[in-house]
């Protein structure tokens, strides 16, 4: 974990000085030109002045008032003097052209720039924007006539907007071919992207509006989506659509936004993984920062608030979320989910494509960033994997379908005999349910060893199924003995094994960790229980557990201790008085039920004249009556408290009378298991003995 903080903040602190360069003052650099094969970069080695002055464009007059700077990027982060100045601002290049390139047909490719510029040559008017607010890239033709061999100088005059001021990206000059071919190169990659990106999101939508479940689908199409977005505006391809300010900063903004958000999102989806408290985090950044653009936008028609106060940490998120989706990542590569190595390559791309951007930024390479294309390459890969599992289902329905077509073609020849073949096996598993449920019927406590201790008692047990999840339990040692009745989630098969295993906990936790502190041992068969079901595993649907009612009667002291879990102790003495001891609300061995929860002990002194019950909830949960509700605690306390003087072989028989009247012909609900039992005096125990 220290070494994974480590590598955050050392990532933040690059970044941090990556957006944070010193630029020199009143210096001044000649960029050569003097291969007409390859042009130049004009990104790097301009003079800058926040000032607007028509004579700029002609010389310098007093380089003090000028700062070195480049031309790529807002100049308020680039010049600390700057950072306030949002009016019109001057950027000049000294170029050293050599005689065989100058006397070439030469261009200048000028990319996207936040505000309105106009350009000059050696003091000559060459090329002014058609907006005041934002320009599309353009390839410019230059005279022969502005060009001469040796120093010439390039003056461009730039209007801020929202507080930026420059390009986008970066100017080249060279030969008009060499410009135009960049410049066709340059709209042909981002209108492919663009394009390609717009394509993916159409086509995944519709595959959601077919296929509901699979959001993801829906993520994903949205992703595409802002890719596209924030690659057309981003490079000023809106303004060949959208002539308004809103075409580049509020879309590039909001696809931006969403561009860091969705791929997050998509993941959690895709993995039908719970979105933790780092993912919620990130959520509610980038929906406020949305919100936030679109309100100062609307408000006051533009970015300044945000660009100065929001902009950075927005760009600084972008390392948050190539770390966070790393650690995602990595983390489906470990547990070697399905198609986790494609994924892990998507985000490996985009951290590429993320150093080298930074790189970029930083001026150790002086070429565009690829921010835009790193997650239009993630995307891409995101589609892949989406393909593949297209093609992998439709390819798996395509064998069922074959393989249905050959059932078809033989099914009336094989009825006769599958019905047969189905019969025999019926048969088998009905035999197989009937032994499995001879073998839980053994497993149930002796009653002739019951009988040793408990002076009178009765049982009911009624599985739904012919085997059921309820049981109840008896273990005895010479201090006393255990009385216990037990719920397990289910019933059937799947209740009964439950059931088995709850049993054999017990009797393991009786025999070799403590007999007499029924707290303790539900303690330990919930920590157990939660152990051997795996509920520490969060990718495990199933959550199974049990209800638990256990009593301990101690010989000597003539006292009886219960502990339960959701199950209910009653007690009738001899005056017809009921009490009731009341469970704790914390079940055993489900995944909420907490490891280390300490239950309650109730300590009951014993006179043998006094009834203990204790009973499932199946019997109560059971609808009938008129009005097919539930028969609840009322009528069950009422039959006990009504019936205590009888024996309990006939409470018993009320018991059972007054539930399949009340069910009537309902179906039964759940497993059923009562027990009712007075306590044999201490003297008769010891003389049966």
């Amino acid at each position: 974990m220290k070494i994974k903080l480590s590598f955050i903040y050392i990532l933040l602190f690059i970044s941090f000085n990556l957006q944070s360069q010193e630029f020199k003052k009143n210096n001044i650099d000649v960029v050569s030109f003097n291969n007409k094969e390859e042009g130049v970069n004009l990104s790097r080695n301009w003079l800058f002045i926040p000032d607007d002055n028509l004579m700029y464009k002609d010389k310098i007059n007093n380089i003090n008032d000028w700062y070195n700077c480049n031309i790529v990027g807002a100049w308020y982060l680039q010049v600390p003097e700057a950072k306030n100045y949002t009016g019109t601002g001057w950027f000049k290049l000294y170029m050293d052209i050599d005689p065989s390139v100058a006397s070439e047909h030469l261009g200048l490719f000028l990319p996207f720039s936040y505000g309105g510029y106009s350009v000059y040559l050696n003091g000559q008017f060459l090329y002014e924007s058609e907006n005041k607010f934002g320009t599309k890239a353009v390839s410019v033709d230059i005279p022969k006539e502005l060009i001469k061999a040796g120093v010439n100088d390039i003056s461009v005059r730039v209007k801020s907007f929202s507080g930026w001021g420059g390009f986008s990206g970066m100017p080249h000059l060279g030969t008009y071919n060499f410009v135009y071919k960049f410049f066709i190169s340059f709209i042909i990659r981002n209108v492919g992207i663009s394009f390609i990106s717009l394509f993916l999101s159409l086509f995944f939508i519709f595959h959601y509006l077919f296929r509901r479940q699979d959001t993801f689908n829906l993520v994903f199409a949205g992703l595409c989506f802002s890719v596209a977005l924030f690659i057309m505006g981003f490079n000023g391809l809106w303004f060949y659509i959208f002539n308004y300010p809103w075409a580049y900063w509020v879309l590039t903004f909001i696809g931006g936004i969403l561009m860091y958000l969705l791929p997050i999102l998509f993941f959690h989806a895709f993995y039908n993984m719970k979105i933790r408290l780092v993912g919620k985090i990130f959520t509610v950044f980038y929906l406020f920062l949305a919100a936030f653009v679109l309100i100062e936008f609307f408000i006051t028609g533009q970015l300044f608030i945000f660009n100065r106060s929001l902009y950075m940490l927005f760009q600084l998120s972008y390392i948050l979320v190539v770390i966070y989706l790393f650690a995602i990542s990595i983390g489906t590569l470990r547990k070697r989910l399905m198609y986790s190595k494609l994924l892990f390559l998507s985000i490996f791309l985009l951290g590429l494509t993320f150093i080298y951007s930074m790189l970029c930024f930083s001026t150790i390479i002086y070429k565009d960033p690829l921010i835009g294309e790193g997650f239009f390459l993630m995307a891409a890969v995101f589609s892949i994997v989406l393909a593949k599992r297209f093609a992998n289902t439709h390819e798996n329905l395509e064998v069922e379908y074959e393989k249905n077509l050959d059932l078809n073609r033989t099914l009336e020849d094989r009825v006769f005999v599958r019905t047969l073949e189905l019969k025999e096996k019926n048969r088998m598993v009905m035999d197989s349910i009937e032994y499995a449920s001879k073998i839980q019927n053994s497993m149930l406590p002796n009653k002739y060893t019951m009988a040793e201790y408990l002076s009178d008692f009765y049982t009911i047990w009624k599985p739904k199924n012919v085997v059921g999840g309820d049981s109840y339990w008896f273990y005895k040692h010479d201090k006393g003995f255990l009385i216990a009745v037990i719920d397990c989630t289910g019933h059937g098969v799947p209740g009964a094994i439950l059931s088995t295993t709850a049993n054999n906990v017990l009797e393991r936790i009786v025999s070799h960790i403590n007999n007499s502190d029924p707290a303790t041992i539900l303690y330990e068969l919930n920590r157990i229980l939660k152990r051997i079901l795996s509920q520490d595993n969060p990718f495990d649907i199933a959550d199974d557990g049990l209800d638990i009612g256990l009593c301990y009667y101690d010989i000597n002291s003539s006292k009886l201790t219960f502990a339960g879990s959701k199950i209910r102790l009653h007690t009738v003495d001899a005056n017809g008085e009921l009490t009731e001891y009341k469970g704790d609300r914390q079940g055993i061995g489900y995944k909420r039920s907490k490891i280390d929860y300490n239950y309650t002990n109730h300590e009951i002194n014993v006179d043998p004249s006094t009834s203990f019950y204790m009973t499932t909830d199946g019997y109560l949960d059971q609808n009938g009556g008129d009005q097919d509700f539930g028969l609840g605690w009322t009528r069950y306390l009422n039959l006990i408290k009504s019936g205590y003087k009888l024996d309990m072989d006939k409470q018993k028989i009320n018991l059972d009378t007054f539930f399949d009247d009340y069910r009537g012909l309902a179906e039964q609900r759940d497993d059923i298991t009562l027990i009712g039992f007075k306590i044999k005096e201490k003297a008769e125990v010891d003389k049966n003995d």
